[in-house]
């Protein structure tokens, strides 16, 4: 008898807490920015995402040994990158709120040698999900207006609707598509140091 009240017991509890156990997490709001970063120059150029800004060897990488072969006549020259994170934290997508992406183009030489033209930049972001598997999780992706250069050079803002499908996904890495196009002279540099970065709304769950 008195094995069989126990057990009915435990029972019962098991009952009480499987919904709580079962319910859905409660998650605040936050948002988490990675910066495009560079080192080297040339043939030792290394470009990626990270979670941290900071000087970057890559500005300025024009004057040393002279301009790029595209950029000397870049009309409708296009150059395009792909650069990953690295060694960031997981992150949990909130796609009721825009990813907001600021790419600035512009001279080798700084503000204060600018280029002349057009400049247009395209950009696509996907993740890797944290559980495994080889399918990305897109984030969105589109092209900034284009901007006449003047001696601020350009600094472009895309904002991307996150599509429904990547709501609550939870991701390891990110990877950033992008190029950048129009009919101009010397104004096809990614202008890095904290110039250029996106930021990804996110949510973090509630610790009761």
């Amino acid at each position: 008898m008195t094995i069989t009240v126990r057990l009915l017991a435990a029972l019962f509890a098991l009952a009480i807490l499987a919904p709580a156990a079962m319910a859905d997490p409660t998650y605040t709001e936050t948002d988490d920015r990675f910066y495009l970063r560079g080192t080297g120059c040339g043939a030792e150029t290394d470009l990626f995402l990270s979670d941290r800004s900071g000087e970057d060897d890559y500005d300025g990488c024009g004057t040393i040994g002279g301009l790029p072969v595209n950029e000397v006549l870049a009309a409708e020259g296009s150059g395009g990158e792909t650069l990953t994170t690295r060694g960031t934290a997981p992150i949990i997508v909130d796609a009721n709120r825009d990813l907001v992406v600021v790419i600035r183009t512009e001279s080798w030489f700084g503000d204060g040698i600018p280029g002349a033209g057009q400049s247009v930049v395209d950009v696509a972001i996907t993740g890797t999900p944290a559980a495994g598997g080889f399918v990305p999780v897109a984030l969105g992706s589109g092209s900034s207006d284009e901007i006449v250069v003047g001696a601020d050079n350009a600094t472009h803002t895309i904002t991307l609707d996150i599509p429904d499908t990547a709501h609550l996904a939870e991701l390891s890495n990110l990877s950033l598509e992008i190029s950048w196009h129009g009919a101009n002279i010397n104004v096809n540099n990614l202008g890095m140091s904290g110039d250029s970065h996106f930021t990804v709304p996110t949510l973090e769950v509630v610790q009761d």
